[in-house]
């Protein structure tokens, strides 16, 4: 009953992951799906919902600093924040009304009261009863009488991540964005987990190439970067490689990261795909797409502009329905990828695209994603945390002389798989960057160096914008 009249009661469909990271959180995530054993209920309106729940531990604090006195250091920070839409019809209060429309308005910032503001007023006063209760049995009742005498405190304030990022895109002292290399290594954060901070928010907005801009020799009559058309072209570009933070040459021993520079490849073409299921062998070996036809044009003395190799980043979202998210970078110069131009990251990769070892692969290929637009469910799901990602999914790897493709095989893990279905039910809404590039693990080959990057752009899937491509 939800005054001024009854409704249809609601069921959902859950769908529910979870994550541990390295300092110790989790996050618990749940989101509605399908399900051919969990039919919507007759009589029953099927809601649609999304959620997450994370678990903090204490902050460790490394340098001696005092500690307080009396605190469990079992004690933990829950967070939950959720999103519900109930579907069909729902009654509004009547705006004349006193009550519960009143109050309702006043939770729910202004809004008209109804089904979605009950949900989340339950919601809210449930964790708020929780809240009272632990700092009730904690803290010292504060008294409101005006007789007794209050103390006062220092206190000092935290520095958060939002403070670092607007310290690094401002000078302090001009108020201006400041220019040069970042050190993080040289700020107060070089004790706290070294990956956390991986970008440097003055380059984050930048796009070195956007797909507009990319330009084709005219004599050519057939461009491999236009044939077949790829993803509409407001949906992808290539951000600013050198927003994000790697690793240094003597990382080893001093734990910094720096600017990463300019990207080692060019990106010259996305490709979102529907497929019947996952094609496992790759996108660069089918016939009917943009390498294999580019190789057929030379065959037949036909002017190309195939560069002399193609490294291609292919992502198998798992279904129904099955897609495939395929980034396309150019290697211009094989002297960046050969081991012959003396470079650390040249020597790298000459073992990653060239070696014997798929074991090497998996250990060494890493992908940092970063959020640029989204809500708060999507940040928490998908991170920004660098990950080698053959510890998380099964990679598979096609290459011949021409091209080197790595398939990011999502269905094989039950988590990575739920966050991709978050992340597309958000798409819409979500500016996502990926940078991918090859762990330097001794000085060797440090510095690390940023071999392609991409951004998605309220990219929707759907029938509208993604092609369809039947198997080989």
């Amino acid at each position: 009953y939800l005054f001024p009249s009854w409704t249809a009661p609601r069921d959902y469909c859950l769908f529910r992951y979870w994550r541990f990271e390295a300092d110790g959180t989790y996050m618990i995530c749940y989101d509605s799906v399908e399900h051919r054993e969990c039919p919507p209920m007759p009589g029953y309106v099927r809601g649609s919902l999304y959620g997450v729940h994370t678990i903090a531990p204490r902050r460790r604090h490394r340098r001696g600093g005092a500690r307080a006195v009396g605190v469990d250091d079992e004690e933990c920070l829950l967070t939950h924040h959720v999103q519900v839409d109930p579907k069909g019809w729902v009654p509004k209060a009547s705006p004349s009304s006193s009550f519960p429309a009143n109050i309702l308005r006043t939770f729910a910032g202004g809004m008209s009261s109804g089904y979605v503001e009950a949900f989340g007023i339950s919601a809210l006063l449930c964790s708020l009863d929780v809240k009272d209760a632990l700092h009730n049995d904690r803290f010292v009742q504060v008294s409101m009488d005006s007789n007794q005498r209050s103390s006062r405190s220092s206190w000092k304030r935290s520095r958060s991540f939002t403070v670092l990022g607007a310290t690094i895109a401002h000078d302090t002292s001009t108020g201006k964005p400041s220019g040069g290399t970042l050190g993080i290594g040289d700020t107060d954060f070089a004790n706290e987990e070294d990956d956390a901070v991986i970008s440097d928010y003055r380059f984050v907005e930048r796009e070195v190439i956007g797909p507009e801009e990319i330009s084709h020799d005219e004599s050519k009559v057939v461009s491999w970067a236009t044939d077949p058309q790829p993803c509409v072209l407001w949906a992808w570009a290539a951000p600013d490689a050198n927003s994000f933070l790697t690793r240094g040459k003597k990382y080893l021993s001093d734990r910094k990261k720096y600017n990463a520079g300019d990207s080692v490849f060019r990106l010259f073409a996305v490709d979102m795909v529907e497929v019947d299921g996952t094609i496992y062998s790759g996108m660069c070996a089918h016939p009917n797409e943009r390498v294999q036809r580019a190789l057929r044009r030379e065959q037949q003395g036909l002017p190309s502009d195939l560069p002399p190799f193609v490294v291609a980043i292919n992502i198998a979202v798992a279904g129904p329905p099955w897609y495939h998210m395929v980034f396309y970078y150019a290697v211009d110069d094989k002297s960046l990828i050969d081991g012959t131009n003396g470079t650390p990251f040249s020597k790298l990769a000459n073992e990653f695209f060239f070696g014997d070892s798929d074991e090497m692969r998996d250990e060494t290929f890493k992908m940092i994603p970063r959020i640029v637009e989204g809500n708060f469910i999507v940040r928490k799901a998908v991170g920004s945390t660098p990950a080698i990602m053959g510890n998380k999914l099964k990679q598979h790897y096609i290459h011949n002389d021409r091209y080197f493709e790595l398939l990011l095989d999502t269905g094989s893990s039950s988590v990575a798989a739920g966050v991709i279905r978050l992340v597309l039910g958000y798409s819409k809404t979500v500016v996502v960057d990926m940078a991918f590039l090859l762990e330097g693990k001794d000085e060797s080959t440090l510095p690390e160096k940023i071999f392609g990057a991409v951004r998605l752009k309220h990219y929707v899937f759907g029938k509208k914008l993604t092609r369809f491509l039947e198997a080989p």
